[in-house]
């Protein structure tokens, strides 16, 4: 029973010259396929290490379990030592005392006027013949006090010496700021240039760390012991003065003492002038022992103040003497570690001979793999390589009906695969447009396009189906795919046409 075509659609076929030559092609391609090439390298793809690296594997990892770590032990003792045993215990606490008030002592005048001002043991026995207001007026002016010797009896005493409330904030700020820097510059900087050179962590980077942490150590100290020396020398420098001014006004009210006395005196007879004169001279003496008192005790203030910085000296140089003998300590640490590593010199050097060698073996190893994949993959790129060459003679389109199972119908889906057998990948082509659709057994239809090339430049138009498609709709062997390209079988192909 003969059927009526129900539409008319583009047939393609290649020029008769091809034909047998296309069929030959795509049947050498299947039976290929079939034998399962390409066939993958048998064998490892990686080289066998070569005994260079090996024994330079197995020594250095003796060498990390069993080698001499004593010079390592005594290094970190050494550094432990530094880190925890400070500066020198004596020379702080020299520093310390020279820091806090120093007791000077009282100034044996302090008495001596006091009795003067009273009139102790002078003319004790005296009546004052004065009487009245005169006598009331010039006992008011002689025993009065002076309102700035309080505050110079104090200051002469050493009562204010280290007692400057601002001085303590002022040294922690200072010591903040050397902190700061060390902690915000001088740190960063040694960890920026120990990370560029790749040495973060190691002995170098850990000396240059503790070297800065303990110059800015004794920057502080310096600092602290400067100014707090400054301010104690300024504060007896200031307890010397008030000492000479208390002297000063002390012999002026004195004076005015005596001057009222005399006063008084001037309304006595004789006798009141002789005893007068008796006190005067009497208080004269008192007052030459007074000034050679006072002499010795600035002396001694001077002699102690001299025999401070004696002391400040000896404890510096206590504290620079061992400061250099933890550098000595922490440079002996740091060649014991570099005493410690050399150990792996040799087998570093094994290592790079046997890593040439590895490398080697594996270039030898990737040229036999590439060469088996080239021996591989010839055959079929020869055959893909023929039947470009072969469609490179273009092809015809005619118009013809397309009937519903009829031979017809299957020569021209054989036509429409002809050609489609190395480049039928739809990720390798750009579809233009939709021109008819192959029937096949199953009542499904191939949808054949329009289509060029992606890295054709001369973007030839062809005519085809996408595996893609004829995959999703037939059986799994029509569709082979070879190095992540889909080809499709044309012999399942052909059987599966209507």
């Amino acid at each position: 029973m003969t059927s009526t075509p129900k539409e008319t659609t583009s047939k393609v076929e290649p020029w008769d010259g091809a034909k047998g030559y296309l069929l030959e092609q795509y049947k050498n391609f299947d039976t290929l396929i079939k034998a399962g090439a390409p066939k993958q390298f048998e064998g490892s793809t990686v080289a066998d290490q070569s005994k260079a690296t090996l024994d330079a594997l197995k020594n250095t990892e003796a060498l990390a379990r069993n080698g001499n770590t004593s010079a390592l032990t005594n290094a970190t003792n050494a550094v432990n030592g530094v880190m925890t045993q400070g500066t020198n215990t004596q020379a702080n606490q020299t520093l310390s005392q020279l820091q806090q008030k120093s007791n000077f002592g009282t100034n044996p005048t302090d008495n001596i006027a006091r009795m003067i001002s009273q009139g102790s043991n002078v003319g004790q026995n005296y009546t004052n013949a004065a009487t009245g207001l005169q006598t009331a007026q010039a006992n008011s002016l002689a025993q009065s006090n002076n309102p700035a010797m309080a505050y110079l009896q104090q200051t002469a005493s050493g009562a204010n010496i280290g007692r400057n409330p601002y001085l303590d904030s002022m040294v922690s700020n200072s010591q903040d700021q050397i902190a700061k820097k060390l902690r915000d510059v001088t740190n960063p900087a040694i960890n920026s240039q120990a990370a560029a050179m790749g040495r973060m962590g190691s002995a170098a980077y850990a000396r240059e760390r503790n070297s800065a942490e303990s110059a800015a150590a004794n920057e502080m100290a310096r600092v602290a012991t400067d100014m707090y020396g400054n301010q104690y020398n300024q504060d007896v420098q200031s307890q010397m003065n008030a000492a000479g001014q208390y002297g000063n006004f002390f012999n002026s009210d004195v004076s005015n003492r005596l001057n009222a006395n005399q006063s008084l005196a001037s309304t006595s007879d004789s006798q009141q002038n002789a005893r007068q004169n008796a006190l005067n001279s009497n208080r004269d003496f008192q007052m030459q022992g007074a000034n050679l008192a006072s002499n010795n005790y600035q002396n001694n203030i001077a002699n102690m103040l001299s025999g401070n910085n004696q002391r400040l000296n000896a404890a510096n140089a206590a504290n620079s003497q061992q400061n250099a003998v933890n550098d000595q300590r922490l440079n002996a640490a740091n060649m014991s570690g570099q005493t410690y590593q050399n150990q792996y010199l040799p087998q570093q050097q094994l290592a790079s001979v046997g890593e040439a060698r590895d490398t080697r073996s594996q270039d030898v190893l990737n040229a036999e793999i590439a060469k088996h994949d080239y021996d591989q993959q010839l055959p079929m790129q020869n055959i893909a390589n023929f039947v470009n060459l072969l469609n490179g003679g273009g092809y015809s389109n005619t118009k013809s009906p397309v009937y519903s199972n009829t031979a017809g119908q299957a020569l021209g889906g054989i036509s429409a695969l002809a050609g489609l057998l190395s480049l039928c990948d739809a990720r390798t082509k750009i579809l233009h447009k939709l021109v008819g659709y192959m029937p096949l057994l199953n009542g499904e239809k191939i949808a054949i396009y329009e289509f060029t090339y992606k890295d054709d430049p001369q973007e030839i138009r062809w005519m085809g189906p996408i595996a893609q498609e004829v995959e999703a709709k037939t059986d799994t062997d029509t569709v082979v795919e070879v190095g992540g390209t889909k080809l499709i079988n044309v012999e399942a192909m052909i059987s599966e046409a209507a």
